[in-house]
This record gives C-alpha cells, sequence and structure tokens, in this order.
C-alpha cells in the first residue's frame, strides 16, 4: 500500500442487530484503536471512549463493528462482543469506555455442560465446526482435512471452554488456532511454512513507503533447540508413535551442524495418524526458526493486516521475511500503526 498527497482516514461504529445495522456509536477522543494478538486464543479486541448512548442498545445480544475509510474505500475492521462498559459523567459530559473481543468470545465462555463423546472416524473439521455452531459461531470458512478420529474420544471435563476444545483439535491436525477475520468470518486454516510464496503486505523504505522510520530489533538465545521428537501413546493405538524432525542445515546458525544436538521432546494423546505426528514435529521445528529475532516496526495505518500474515521489509537492517505475531492500529487520523514480527530465519 502506498501513500498518496491527499490520504483521508476515518472510522465508524456500528451496532448489528441481527446482523443489520441498528444504530451507530461516536468516538469520544482519539483513544479507539483495534488489537490483534497472535497469542491470545480471542485474537482481536477493541477498546476506546465513545459519546453515551441509548439504553436501547444492549451489548449481551447487538455486536459493535468498526469500519475503516480510507481514501474513499471502506475496510471492515472487525466484529465485536462488547463485555465490558464504564460509563462516566464529568463536566457535564457522559461517555462509556468499551472493551470488547472478537467473535470467539462466544466460544471461550460457553463450557462444557455434560461430557463430550466424539465417535471414532469422525472427520476432525466437520468436528470442530459442530462445536463453534453450538456457540452461535455460523459464519466460519474452513480448509478441509481428511484426518478423522482413530479413537472415539470422550477426553474433556465438564466445565471446559469449548474455544480450549477447538484449538487442541487443531493443534493435533496442525491447523493454526482459530482465529476470525476482520471481516467477521472465523477461519480455521492449516499451517503454513512463512516463505516468499505468501508474503501478505511488502514495505520498502522509499520516499512513497508507509514504513515509518523507527523500529526495535530484539534477539533472544536462550533455550534453542534443533532436534524435536514429539511421541503419542494411546493404549487404544496400535503402539507408540514417534516423530522426529531435525534443523541440520548449515545456512541456519541455530542447527546441529553449528551448535550440536540440543533437545526438545514433546508427548501428545492423540494425532490422527503417523504423518500428522510429522507435521506436528516439523511445525516445532519451522517456529523455532522464528523464535530468535523480534522486531517492532510503525507503519502508516493499513487496514488490511489479519492474523498470521506473513510480511517483507525491505529496510537495511530490518530486510527479510516475518511472521506478524501482533498488531496495534489506533482509529485515528494520523496515528501510526505498530506491528510485531518474527523474523523467518531460513527454511530447511
Amino acid at each position: 500500500m502506498r501513500l498518496n498527497e491527499n490520504n483521508t482516514f476515518s472510522a465508524r461504529y456500528e451496532v448489528l442487530r441481527n446482523n443489520a445495522v441498528y444504530a451507530e456509536l461516536y468516538a469520544m477522543d482519539n483513544t479507539v484503536e483495534i488489537q490483534n494478538s497472535e497469542s491470545s486464543a480471542l485474537k482481536l479486541s477493541i477498546r476506546g471512549t465513545f459519546h453515551a448512548y441509548g439504553s436501547d442498545i444492549n451489548f449481551l445480544t447487538d455486536r459493535l463493528r468498526a469500519v475503516v475509510t480510507l481514501n474513499g474505500t471502506d475496510y471492515p475492521a472487525g466484529t465485536f462482543v462488547v463485555t465490558t462498559e464504564t460509563k462516566r459523567h464529568s463536566g457535564g459530559v457522559d461517555s462509556v469506555e468499551i472493551e470488547g473481543y472478537s467473535i470467539l468470545y462466544l466460544a471461550y465462555r460457553k463450557r462444557l455442560e455434560e461430557p463430550l463423546y466424539i465417535e471414532k472416524g469422525t472427520n476432525y473439521i466437520t468436528q470442530i465446526v459442530r462445536l463453534l455452531n453450538l456457540c452461535g459461531i455460523e459464519n466460519i470458512e474452513a480448509e478441509e482435512t481428511a484426518y478423522t478420529f482413530q479413537t472415539a474420544r470422550e477426553d474433556w471435563e465438564i466445565g471446559t471452554a469449548v474455544l480450549d476444545i477447538v484449538n487442541q483439535l487443531l493443534s493435533e491436525i496442525s491447523y493454526n488456532s482459530v482465529w476470525v477475520g476482520l471481516n467477521g468470518v472465523v477461519r480455521l486454516t492449516k499451517y503454513q511454512t512463512p516463505d516468499i510464496s505468501n508474503i501478505a503486505h511488502t514495505y520498502s523504505a522509499d520516499r512513497y513507503s508507509v514504513l515509518e522510520d523507527s523500529y526495535e530489533i530484539t534477539t533472544d538465545r536462550f533455550d534453542k533447540c534443533n532436534v524435536f521428537r514429539v511421541t503419542c501413546e494411546n493404549p487404544d493405538l496400535d503402539g507408540t508413535m514417534v516423530a522426529v524432525s531435525e534443523n541440520d542445515s548449515p545456512d541456519s546458525p541455530f542447527s546441529t551442524v553449528n551448535i550440536g544436538r540440543i533437545l526438545h521432546t514433546e508427548q501428545v494423546d492423540n494425532i490422527p495418524s503417523q504423518e500428522a505426528l510429522q507435521d506436528y514435529a516439523d511445525r516445532l521445528k519451522y517456529q523455532s526458526l522464528q523464535e530468535t529475532e523480534t522486531v517492532e516496526f510503525a507503519t502508516a495505518a493499513v487496514p488490511t493486516h489479519e492474523t498470521y500474515d506473513v510480511v517483507a521489509l525491505e529496510n537495511g537492517e530490518l530486510a527479510g521475511i516475518y511472521t506478524e505475531t501482533g498488531w496495534r492500529l489506533p482509529l485515528s487520523a494520523g496515528a501510526s500503526m505498530i506491528h510485531q514480527a518474527r523474523r523467518v530465519m531460513v527454511s530447511v
């Protein structure tokens, strides 16, 4: 995305009732911002202060949708379940501070009231979609899988959050944890090794770039492993399954060739196949290649970043490919968007 001489930026906040626009909120000041964090089970959140609104708005069932207008084009900026409203009165003015989270909050608050039983042979994605539907989440896009449950499952106690179950099952088939797009659609996607083939955004340091001239780089070499051994022991399966994935590339500074063998072990209770177990071990290896160098950089507002985006930076010391781990987007004109990312060191 490029700047031009007449950039315009605005945001609006629509109250949705039964998926239709029912009302609109108005920001009190420049405090409203959207945050995205890969490590958060809920991924997206919104916080900010708004002018007081009528009692006819009921955020127990109504939803808040943010929309950014950049240079005359509308971009969805998330649909949220409002969880906290703090009303204030000062100097004759009423305001409400709001905090909300993505629609995944519905799966977080939904807890098992009876044991969950999953039949042997059930398709993983079919079962996950069923669980999300039970939470009232219907707008779902899912990448298909052939993996099925190799045993009947009844693993979870009453009171377990459905979101925790969903993410456990996704991990077993090497999918990303469930996330939700800025358009409000819940996504079930396979883990992809970040590389040049799946770059979503490129930022260069030329005169028309939105990349700002400020950044921070942190290098952490503590507890770096290069051999990943995963076992699955389950009495209902035929024997123990083992998968090993090794970083032995001479081009990788943390490979077995350069620093010797450093083992990481992990045990899983369930996995659909030996192939899935190997995918699991490979994913641990690939993720380890991104956990050494992290960066924080700033751009102008770019309202098209999603969860798990791969970003290319073309700016001196920052030059490289990164997996974005989070961002903060203030919804006010002229504000900087702050990004956190992990550098992709080398593919092995």
